[in-house]
């Protein structure tokens, strides 16, 4: 009779480890962000300017500290090193997906559906509380993003757009982006990067670009400079980029760096210029971490 008796104590218990073990694979989804944890990044940007670079180093700055355009964005994380606010918008974890609130949060929530390995394998962007932005995400097996499907509404119209986009990962590093994108007719993007194999990358997420806009002014950016959610990233820095549009018009990008203490990233500054000429656009973005 005892031993019949123990049998239910011992289901419980049995039980009970296992909805612990479930527990703790669901906690355990999202990746642990192992890059180090930006607190502040600082953008500044120069258009429509007359500089040119010499022996490596910029011999008309001018004087990025008093830019015109400069904005800010904040991160705060968990103690899983995760991202939980970027600036105004907050996310929230569960097993499977994530909710970020949009950028004015009476608009609703962008919703980030995960894979087995924790990235976002789905992502359903909102724009007054209609499905704005739609992109289809795949994987490597070693985790970096190599292709997106993106689809995007125009709410003035009632119009679709898409947009195929695939990435080349050689050496963990994302060497070069291809996006044809459709809308009143076919886009081609084309860049080729080049890297540093000497400097590792502390954090840096990939470039965001603009693929494509709608009535509302509101567009698809791929690359986050703050979150591991979307794969690996870069394993070393950007020294140059390529930019091909339509097979035609080419627009070169030199980058620059300055290191904290810590060999991190403190400021990094993108020269933008068509072949033989002179730069026309500088990007400054400015790195604080918390510790």
């Amino acid at each position: 009779m005892k031993n019949v008796s123990a049998l239910p104590l011992m289901l419980v218990v049995l039980l009970g480890f296992l909805v612990s073990c479930s527990r703790k694979a669901e906690e355990d989804l999202t990746p642990v962000n192992t890059y180090p944890r930006i607190r502040q990044i600082v953008y500044q940007e120069h258009e429509g300017i007359s500089s040119t670079v010499l022996n490596g180093y910029l011999t008309n700055p001018l004087a990025l500290d008093t830019a015109p355009n400069a904005y800010s964005a904040t991160f705060t994380y968990d103690n899983r090193g995760r991202l939980i606010t970027e600036t105004n918008q907050k996310l929230t974890y569960s097993t499977t997906r994530v909710l970020r609130s949009a950028q004015n949060a009476s608009l609703g929530f962008d919703t980030l559906y995960l894979n087995p390995q924790g990235f976002v394998q789905k992502s359903v962007i909102t724009y007054a509380r209609n499905n704005f932005l739609t992109s289809v995400k795949q994987y490597d097996a070693d985790g970096y993003l190599t292709s997106e499907q993106a689809q995007l509404l125009d709410p003035c119209y009632g119009s679709r757009h898409q947009a195929a986009i695939s990435h080349t990962i050689r050496n963990g590093n994302r060497v070069a982006t291809s996006v044809q994108e459709q809308m009143t007719g076919t886009v081609s993007i084309q860049t080729q990067y080049e890297f540093d194999e000497s400097q590792p990358n502390t954090g840096l997420g990939f470039d965001t670009f603009k693929v494509f806009s709608n009535c509302a002014g509101m567009f698809s950016a791929y690359g986050n400079p703050s979150t591991d959610l979307y794969g690996k990233l870069n394993r070393n820095l950007i020294r140059k980029a390529t930019r091909t549009i339509n097979g035609g018009a080419v627009t070169q990008y030199t980058y620059y760096y300055t290191f904290d203490e810590k060999k991190r990233v403190k400021t990094q500054i993108v020269t933008a210029q068509q072949p033989n000429s002179s730069v026309y656009a500088i990007n400054r973005r400015v790195y604080t971490y918390l510790d």
